[in-house]
């Protein structure tokens, strides 16, 4: 027995003299920051934690948790955008309809699109049903993105760009969810 409480008391000094340990921890209850290097060579800003920076304009029902998951700061040729998860206590449809109806009473142009095709990542394969809505304004240019997994957890993802989105977009077809 006091050899194994040596061993852990080694392993746990070792653990937390790690910088991976320190960086963990902070990303899962602060932030931590750090650089990207994009495809075409441009560095930017990264932050990534609970606390990183989520812009007011970026709009998230009250009835949900926001969890900011990423933070990426702007550089040439790329917008500043982020991610972010909502955890939802009730039916995905309901907030659904919820930030449909809000985005569009603040003036947001509102495009929704239903995803309906096998789930790659069970076995055996299940049909899983994803319905986006792509909110767009500009002057300045900005868009939101949420993503609904209807038959799934309570959960939804948001994604942020302060800028024209970098490409096209496309997922599922252009029809209510």
């Amino acid at each position: 027995m006091r050899s194994f409480l040596i061993y852990l008391a080694l392993t746990c000094a070792v653990a937390v003299a790690t910088p991976a340990f320190w960086w963990l921890l902070d990303n899962t209850t602060r932030v931590t920051s750090g650089v990207a290097v994009e495809a075409d060579g441009v560095q930017r800003a990264v932050m990534t934690g609970p606390k990183a920076p989520w812009p007011d304009w970026a709009w998230t029902p009250a009835s949900a948790r926001l969890d900011v998951k990423i933070w990426n700061g702007a550089a040439p040729g790329h917008p500043a955008g982020g991610y972010g998860e909502l955890r939802i206590g009730s039916d995905p449809r309901a907030l659904l309809a919820t930030v449909r109806s809000a985005l569009g009473e603040q003036g947001w142009r509102v495009a929704e699109h239903r995803y309906e095709g096998p789930d790659g990542a069970s076995l055996p394969p299940r049909t899983v049903v994803i319905c986006t809505l792509r909110a767009t304004r500009s002057a300045p240019d900005r868009t939101l993105t949420y993503t609904f997994t209807l038959d799934g957890p309570g959960s939804a993802r948001v994604f942020w760009s302060d800028g024209a989105p970098a490409g096209p977009w496309m997922t599922g077809e252009e029809r209510p969810c």
